[in-house]
């Protein structure tokens, strides 16, 4: 699996509840989207939970690498060009997904990008990887990803919770909080739900 995200900074001025009918509208789209797994519309509003800025940074997770070319030479991809110019996309191979609460209707999301050390044993990083956490037990977790970026020699991990309350004290920190970005979920496509989740 590929996890791709990009990410658009938006004016202080910029009409956030456009941006939501937008989505509203586009978003059943990608609800029955070949090679899509999850689409989690992400957002920041300026000045809500301590966000600095407007924001708008949607985070995918697709089958393969042919999906992704195929979505990003697509009318939707184009669509998103259009609206907002074209976006820096960054993309990750994806070594461990796991869904443990699908019926959770996620608000708020966690990413965290860390770098991998020099003496990291690339050997038992997947497996490391895979092996869920603690906090996938916990409940208001609607799922969490791992992915990397063999390039930059980083890893992603995003969670999705119900809400902010769900992911801890760390949560309520701010958008950006070390290697820690949050943001509010618009909505969220998964037509890969009913698919076994797992490591890549």
């Amino acid at each position: 699996m590929i996890a791709l995200q990009y990410a658009f900074d938006l004016p202080d001025d910029a009409d956030m509840m456009a941006l939501s009918r937008r989505v509203a509208a586009k978003g059943p789209l990608f609800d029955d989207h070949p090679g899509l797994v999850q689409k989690a519309f992400l957002a920041n509003r300026r000045g809500a939970a301590a966000a600095p800025g407007n924001e708008y940074a949607p985070f995918y997770v697709w089958r393969s690498a042919d999906a992704v070319a195929d979505f990003l030479r697509g009318d939707l991809f184009e669509g998103v060009v259009e609206a907002f110019g074209r976006p820096a996309v960054r993309t990750w191979t994806v070594l461990a997904f796991h869904r443990p609460a699908p019926a959770v209707v996620p608000t708020f999301a966690i990413r965290r990008i860390s770098p991998i050390p020099e003496e990291a044993n690339l050997a038992n990083l997947v497996p490391a990887a895979a092996r869920p956490p603690a906090a996938v037990r916990r409940t208001g977790l609607h799922s969490r990803l791992i992915a990397a970026d063999w390039e930059r020699w980083e890893l992603v991990r995003l969670e999705l919770w119900r809400a902010a309350v769900d992911a801890g004290p760390e949560a309520l920190c701010g958008p950006t909080y070390g290697d820690r970005h949050t943001y509010e979920i618009l909505r969220l496509s998964a037509p890969g739900s009913a698919a076994s989740d797992a490591a890549a």
